[in-house]
């Protein structure tokens, strides 16, 4: 961001996520068998906190834990790519607003 006042409208997304994920966690602690649940505590970012849920009741599946910490791992090796490649693109730019696609486009692909 360009002003200190942006910052805010930058990290909504970031932010409403992880409160979606939080809230999720009481869905998962009251249904945990719930195919929703299970789903949930499978897929990033809600298996961050909905799967320790499941988990301490006893309720996941000894294969589910591995697997949902597996595709955790995934998504943040693959955002760190991605992040890496559009602050590639952005860092040095100043004046107006840099769009995604050319932050992405201006990046070192490697």
């Amino acid at each position: 961001v360009s002003r200190q006042e942006e910052l805010q409208n930058v990290i909504t997304p970031a932010t409403t996520l992880a409160l979606v994920s939080f809230f999720a966690t009481f869905f998962v602690a009251e249904n945990p068998d719930s195919p929703v649940s299970r789903v949930l505590a499978l897929v990033p970012p809600f298996s961050a906190l909905t799967m320790p849920v499941r988990a301490a009741r006893g309720d996941a599946a000894p294969w589910e834990v591995p697997l949902a910490v597996a595709l955790l791992l995934a998504l943040v090796a693959v955002l760190v790519v991605v992040a890496g490649r559009v602050y590639d693109g952005a860092v040095l730019r100043t004046g107006t607003k840099v769009r995604f696609g050319d932050a992405w486009r201006a990046g070192r692909g490697r």
